[in-house]
This record gives structure tokens, sequence and C-alpha cells, in this order.
């Protein structure tokens, strides 16, 4: 086996040159304190660097997958919905900050919202939430009769009270229950029965599944905040930024 010799410092390089007996030359890293130094101060400026873009690259990763707040779509037509005293209203009813859902009350995710929605309603007292129905017949086949059935509530006053128990009770929805509903929140049960088959009532739910066509509005829940669109169920705390963005409190 070879010996090796001293190493001796090239102090120009910084590596060691260490002789074999069989006289190769080999280079391996022994630094000097210096250069030491400078590596580990290169190192921390790195670190530093990867950390940076990390905290950068996570805030743009954030933005991106936050879909909340969109563009209209190429395909639409109208650029916000239009809201007459047929479309039902909760909260201040001269609000000037305007929030319209376009909603299903057999969807989860419109149920979802619900509560993020009460909780805006509270928080600011300038705030118009206004429903506009929009049925997925397909996936839904009760949903259309639920729509109905809440607008005929709206004719004897009882509007939100019925919006709600639809969907306290969505997961058990039949045929049966929104007799039920109008008799357990005191509605006239014949009107509102004969009201089911109300060709009016239906064409004002057709005029909204037709006006959310035009306006590009792809499933529910989708809503419409003084020239923001939000497209499904978004977080209360996500829900309540953007409503502080446009009505700070």
């Amino acid at each position: 086996m070879g010996q090796y010799s001293k190493p001796v410092l090239d102090s120009k390089i910084g590596f060691c040159i260490v002789n074999l007996k069989i006289e190769v030359g080999v280079l391996v890293p022994c630094m000097s304190k210096g250069y030491r130094i400078a590596l580990l101060l290169l190192f921390l400026l790195l670190l530093a660097f990867l950390i940076f873009y990390a905290i950068v690259a996570l805030d743009l990763f954030g933005q991106k997958k936050n879909k909340a707040i969109l563009n209209a779509p190429a395909n639409a037509t109208l650029s916000a919905p239009t809201v007459s005293f047929i479309d039902p209203k909760r909260g201040n009813p001269r609000g000037t900050v305007m929030l319209v859902e376009f909603g299903d009350y057999l969807c989860g995710y419109c149920k979802e919202m619900e509560g993020a929605l009460n909780a805006a309603l509270r928080a600011h007292p300038n705030l118009r939430l206004v429903w506009k129905d929009l049925p997925n017949k397909t996936l839904h086949p009760e949903s259309l009769t639920g729509a109905l059935a809440a607008r005929c509530a709206l004719r004897q006053g009882k509007f939100w009270e019925y919006h709600d128990a639809l969907f306290e009770q969505a997961d058990t929805l039949a045929a049966t229950s929104y007799p039920q509903i109008a008799d357990k929140l005191g509605l006239n049960v014949g009107k509102f029965t004969a009201c089911l088959t109300n060709k009016e009532e239906s064409a004002i739910i057709e005029r909204n599944i037709e006006e959310a066509t035009a306006l590009g509005v792809d499933g529910t829940p989708y809503f419409f905040l003084q020239g923001l669109r939000i497209s499904g169920s978004v977080s209360p705390e996500e829900f309540a930024a953007l409503l502080n963005q446009v009505d700070p409190v």
C-alpha cells in the first residue's frame, strides 16, 4: 500500500495536494479557515434565497388555488344579473352592497354556504342578499319543486323561513314534505298547494335559469358581489375576507 505524505496547503486554490508514494497527485478538499468561512456565508446566503423563494412560491400557489374571484367567461352575454321586486331579498332592503346568489336547495355546497351567508348578514348591516333559483333538475329531481315551493311561500310572506327549512330537510325531501313544511310555518296549505302548479312562478324560475346561462353561470352556488364573481363553496373566512374588500367593517 502506498504511504501518504503530509498534506501541503496551497493557499491560492484552497486545496491540499497529497502526494502518494506512486507519485500520483490527488486533490482533496482541505480548505483553509478563511475559505470555510466564505463557504459558510455563501451557504447562508443561498439558504436565505431559497426561503424567500419558497415564501413567494407558496403565495403564488395560494393565488392560483383560490378560484373564488372569476372573470366573466367567454360565453357570457350578460355581465351582471338583473334584480327586481320579484326576487327575494334578505338583510338591509336598502343596502348598497348587493350579493346575488344563484342556488339550488338540493345542492350540498349551497347548504354549506348558509352559515357564511348568515354570518355575513350579521356582520355587514349594509348588505342586501338576493336569491335566484337555479335548480339542477338532472342531478336533483326534487330541486324544481323545492324552488316552486319556496316561491309559493313568498306569496304568503314566508320565503326565507321556507328557504331555511328546505336546506334543513334537503336530505329527506319528498312530495309530502312541502305541504308539511308549509303547515309547520303557519301558511294556508290550500293556497300553497294550489300555487305549486302556478305557471307564473314556474316562468320566473325558468327566466332565472335563462339568465344564469346568459351570465355564464356553470353551477351552484354562484355569487355576484359588487362586480366580483364567486363560484362554488368557499370557507367562511375566505368569504368574510371577500366581503370586507367591498364593504370594510
